[in-house]
Order: C-alpha cells, then structure tokens, then sequence
C-alpha cells in the first residue's frame, strides 16, 4: 500500500474504526462499522478503505425503503443517488409537481403518504430507466413498466 499523500511506501499502519460517512452521502447519522483506516507515519495522512460504494448505496437504500415516512433529505439522496436525476425528470416519472418535490427536498415539511408510496415503487423495481405509469386507485398505487 502507497500512501495517497506523499507516495510513500513505508510506514502506513491500518486499524478498523467506525467511519462516519454522513459527510459523504448526505443523510446524517449514517455510520459504516469496521472500515481500515490507514495512517501513513511519514506525513500522517489519514485515509480509508470504505469498499465498494456501489454496495453501501444500495444499503442505504434498503434502509430507507424500510422506513414509513420519508424525508426531504432522504428524497433528494435517492434521486441524486441512485436514479441520477433531476427533480423535473423524477417528477416527471412520478406524474407530480417539479416545484412540490423540490419543496420538500429543502424544506422540513413532511411528504406526503403518496409520494412515499411512489419513490418506494421506484425503489423496488428499479425501474426509472424505463417507461413508466403510475396511477392511484382507492390507498393503492400501481406501477405499469412498459
């Protein structure tokens, strides 16, 4: 291993510590247990081995699939995140408001029962690459993939 600072190839010890990765993914209170973090002796730089983020993102999102009501913070990581759109392109997928999610995504206002319903849909099928129609029934959303 080669220290990403100086070069050096010397001297970098390893130990595992719990990593808070709240700054990096933008959800406050996400931790990542048992990550190596290597500290070079010669310039002490600190850095870590945090894996594959492919695979912390998607349990991130099982996480957040679980939860009941989601928040504006937790809209906008899945977007940016995982469907890598827009807000006027997710709307779009969602048949809502651009300016709604938007509103929600800055503000602390709760979303709404439907819309949970809907990014939870997206998040299950994994489907915003596709063509989608989302209808309301009754409490029931459907989601049709063509």
């Amino acid at each position: 291993m080669k220290c990403i600072n100086c070069d050096s190839k010397k001297n970098i010890k390893a130990k595992y510590v719990t990593y808070d990765y709240s700054l990096t993914c933008g959800l406050s209170g996400v931790t990542i247990e048992n990550v190596k973090q290597y500290t070079c002796k010669q310039c002490n730089e600190q850095f870590y081995d945090l894996g594959d983020s492919h695979d912390i993102d998607r349990q991130i999102a099982e996480l957040l699939y679980s939860v009941d009501m989601l928040t504006g913070l937790q809209l906008r990581w899945i977007r940016e995140h995982l469907f890598c759109l827009s807000y006027f392109e997710l709307a779009k997928i969602l048949d809502e408001n651009a300016t709604k999610l938007r509103h929600f995504e800055v503000t602390t206002i709760p979303m709404t029962k439907t819309l949970t319903k809907k990014i939870k849909l997206l998040l299950e099928d994994s489907a915003v690459n596709k063509k989608l129609l989302i209808t309301e029934e009754k409490d029931e959303i459907k989601l049709t993939i063509f």
